[in-house]
């Protein structure tokens, strides 16, 4: 045995990469992508790892272009990642099921400057919406569901979270709530006893 069969030869390379670079946006990360030409090939499976010695995960998929020998321009956005180093890497699948690893591209999510609660999406909504909120600072964060005439119907998070991009998912099965229309609020009181308040109102249609 000479070896030769351990090795995959040029001509069968799924996909020659040109380049591959991640930024970031907020609290999203957009990554870019472009091959010269691909051969056979089915998809890029965009894979993340946080630090340095963590585990990769797959967080998404691209659909490739199969055979060109055009130039093909991709991007993958992964949003809502919270502050911290992440490293991003590509896995490009071939329809025989032969796979190759990109060159890993890392950044770094920043803390936010700002504290922030947004609107609920979606919104009307059943059974389940997402609330995305920041914290510029380590805090006490206590967030409140209340029906229309300011009665308090659930805690939603009542904890100490540090700095950074967060979403919290409001499934309300396991609440009992009628159609309606509700407010949540959120209370975050950083270390320094400053304090931020927000609320907004959402709609469960059922």
């Amino acid at each position: 045995n000479n070896g030769i069969g351990c090795y995959k030869t040029v001509e069968s390379i799924p996909v020659e990469l040109l380049s591959f670079a991640a930024s970031v946006s907020g609290n999203d990360v957009v990554l870019n992508w472009s091959t010269a030409t691909e051969a056979n090939s089915q998809e890029f499976q965009v894979e993340r790892r946080e630090s340095d010695n963590g585990s990769w995960t797959s967080v998404g998929k691209v659909n490739a272009t199969g055979t060109s020998t055009e130039l093909k321009n991709y991007s993958f956005t992964d949003k809502n990642v919270n502050s911290g180093k992440y490293s991003y890497r590509l896995k490009m699948v071939d329809f025989d099921g032969t796979f190759e690893y990109s060159q890993v591209a890392t950044v770094e999510v920043g803390a936010p400057v700002s504290f922030a609660l947004t609107q609920n999406y979606p919104n009307p909504f059943n059974p389940s919406t997402r609330i995305d909120y920041q914290l510029a600072s380590d805090s006490k964060v206590t967030v409140e569901l209340f029906d229309i005439t300011g009665q308090k119907v659930a805690t939603l998070i009542n904890e100490d979270i540090k700095a950074g991009y967060y979403s919290y998912s409001l499934n309300t099965t396991s609440l009992r709530l009628s159609t309606g229309v509700y407010i949540y609020r959120m209370i975050a009181i950083d270390n320094s006893g400053k304090s931020f308040v927000d609320s907004k109102k959402l709609m469960l249609l059922k």
